[in-house]
């Protein structure tokens, strides 16, 4: 759920003013799997060979195949130590080594990684204390200084995290009436067209803009992301 709130939060957009199209090619140069052409706009891709993945980065003229490395967690299985996240591997399988850790994903279900200590640590249980520092255990978020169950506070309670709150979102530590699209003339269905920047509201408290986004249709027009107000977003966190 972390991500949901956290990504429409930040509201990820592109600073360009004029979309990029994407198009296969299968026969472009094997040592690359996609090319950057800021002249023409586009982004011309083909498919790596199993096991390895396109380590796409559209900045870069030209991407890459590379082999799929370090994606298994603490506990699954492995051959070598590349295959771990922790980069540990024994007995055919993913350990974490020392407790160290410089990411959560480096350690085993039911820890986090410390940013105090730089090692795993049991992850906080409901009316545990906790800090923006501390993770609470699944479906829990850190309140006001305790692990409570996500969307449980109501508007206008102190919390340390968006999770906690009913609405998703937080302004100046305090929960806050989701943000929501500010704009006349909202389609019923389909995306809202962006000309000049995406307007969002939230009972007035914290009103900011953000640029526009691009699709992945091609010649898909600008457009502006939801708000977590918004029922694209709102109905997706309430089916969780």
């Amino acid at each position: 759920m972390n991500f949901i709130f956290l990504t429409f939060l930040c509201i990820s957009t592109l600073a360009s003013t004029q979309c990029y199209t994407y198009k296969c090619d299968a026969s472009i140069d094997a040592e690359y799997c996609a090319i950057t052409s800021n002249a023409n706009k586009t982004y011309t891709l083909r498919p790596c060979e199993n096991p390895k993945v396109c380590d796409f980065h559209p900045e870069n003229t030209f991407s890459s195949c590379v082999g799929h490395v370090g994606v298994r967690y603490p506990g699954e299985y492995c051959k070598d130590y590349k295959d771990c996240i922790s980069g540990n591997c024994t007995n055919d399988n993913c350990e974490v080594e020392n407790d160290k850790c410089s990411t959560d994903a480096q350690c085993s279900y039911g820890y986090y990684c410390n940013e105090t200590t730089s090692k795993c640590s049991l992850v906080k249980k409901e009316n545990d204390d906790c800090t923006t520092k501390d993770k609470c255990d699944s479906g829990l978020a850190c309140g006001n200084g305790k692990c409570v169950k996500m969307g449980s506070l109501e508007v206008k309670s102190h919390s340390l995290s968006p999770g906690a709150c009913k609405s998703f979102y937080t302004y100046e530590n305090e929960c806050a009436e989701s943000p929501k699209l500010k704009s006349d003339s909202i389609p019923s269905n389909g995306p809202v067209k962006c000309n000049n920047g995406c307007k969002y509201s939230s009972e007035g408290k914290s009103d900011f803009e953000s640029s526009c986004s691009c699709g992945y249709i091609n010649g898909s027009d600008l457009y502006c992301n939801p708000g977590i107000g918004d029922i694209e977003i709102s109905d997706v966190i309430l089916s969780f």
